[in-house]
């Protein structure tokens, strides 16, 4: 039970954190990491509301933090934005290659998230929650989106995809109430059927004529605009 826990300073000797360890801990405000420690669990530090700091100790050889900000050690894989940071704008590291799992949500603060050339891939639920996200571009580095990374996005109006992005997973814009309009690269060839559900009624897709995207749009009862 971590319902009244406010700061979770873990012990040298320490090797892993479990998935979901500290998930949910509503109180919970600042997490330092021992040097000791090897793996952290999905979503381990998910869903605490007023985390706002996580400390990597120096000398940990698996993750290291910048900013409150939680990294792998060479900051290839940015693991955890703690869900209090106050600010509402941030630039994801250059040296940035994967998003993680559930990464930035839930978040009630940020406007604006700048993701830089050479990020490769968005897991799972990696912006899931983040309700005040205006509107996102993905440099064309982006491969791989996973399910569900933007639902619940509820304040996103427009993104612009990575022109190598082929798939858009199941729930990956679900519940993005204000999202209105979307343009579809060519190159997609798979679109979930919940990928867009729930969004604004007057979403329109956006991409070239007789592309899967337009027949995708028809078949769910989207308005479409060819480019």
């Amino acid at each position: 039970d971590c319902d009244e826990l406010r700061f979770a300073v873990l012990p040298e000797g320490l090797r892993a954190i479990g998935e979901n360890a500290f998930g949910n801990c509503e109180e919970l405000r600042e997490a330092v990491i021992p040097a000791s420690v090897e793996s952290i669990g999905a979503e381990a530090l998910w869903n605490c509301e007023k985390l706002a700091s996580v400390t990597v100790a120096e000398g940990n050889e698996a993750y290291a933090s910048r900013d409150g900000v939680l990294y792998d050690r060479d900051f290839s894989t940015l693991v955890l934005y703690p869900a209090a940071k106050p600010d509402r704008t941030f630039a994801i590291p250059d040296t940035v290659r994967v998003i993680g799992a559930a990464a930035f949500g839930p978040n009630e603060e940020l406007r604006e998230v700048t993701i830089p050339e050479g990020v490769t891939e968005i897991r799972k639920k990696a912006f899931k929650y983040c309700e005040a996200l205006r509107s996102l571009a993905l440099p064309d580095t982006v491969t791989s989106i996973g399910a569900e990374a933007f639902k619940y996005c509820e304040d996103l109006e427009s993104i612009v995809l990575s022109e190598n992005i082929t798939e858009i997973p199941e729930a990956a814009f679900k519940y993005c109430e204000s999202l209105r309009e979307i343009e579809l690269p060519a190159c997609v060839r798979q679109i979930d059927q919940d990928a867009f559900k729930y969004a604004d009624v007057s979403l329109c897709v956006r991409g070239e004529a007789g592309s899967y995207a337009e027949s995708y749009a028809k078949e769910h009862r989207i308005a479409f605009s060819a480019l």
